[in-house]
């Protein structure tokens, strides 16, 4: 027969696990903060289209929406034509480089988040 016995009430375990989820999601809040800023700062410098007025690469920027345990970084143009800019028309090439921004910045996020969790649960 195997038995184990815990040196701490179970009360402190699950108290301990809770802090520590606590800290991850706050620690992960800031990595997104952080990394949307910088995915709008990389889009709006890489973006291929010439300026006229400068208001669509000015519309570039991020935003952070946590929910539960959800923490969503969106990127998105304030310009109703920014769409058109990234996507492109069937008259017009897409100009745009956030989704290629995108997949740069989610593998740098999924790194470093890796290793938040890491240095929390171990």
């Amino acid at each position: 027969m195997v038995a184990i016995a815990w040196p701490r009430p179970t009360s402190i375990i699950s108290g301990q696990i809770a802090s520590r989820k606590q800290r991850a999601r706050s620690a992960l809040l800031e990595l997104c903060q952080t990394s949307g800023k910088n995915l709008a700062t990389r889009s709006k410098q890489n973006a291929r289209w010439n300026d006229r007025t400068g208001n669509a690469r000015a519309g570039i920027d991020s935003e952070v929406v946590a929910s539960g345990d959800v923490i969503e970084m969106v990127v998105y143009h304030t310009m109703e034509y920014g769409k058109y800019l990234e996507l492109g028309t069937s008259r017009m090439p897409k100009l745009g480089v956030m989704a290629e921004e995108i997949h740069v910045t989610a593998a740098e996020v999924t790194a470093d988040a890796q290793q938040i969790v890491k240095g929390l649960f171990g």
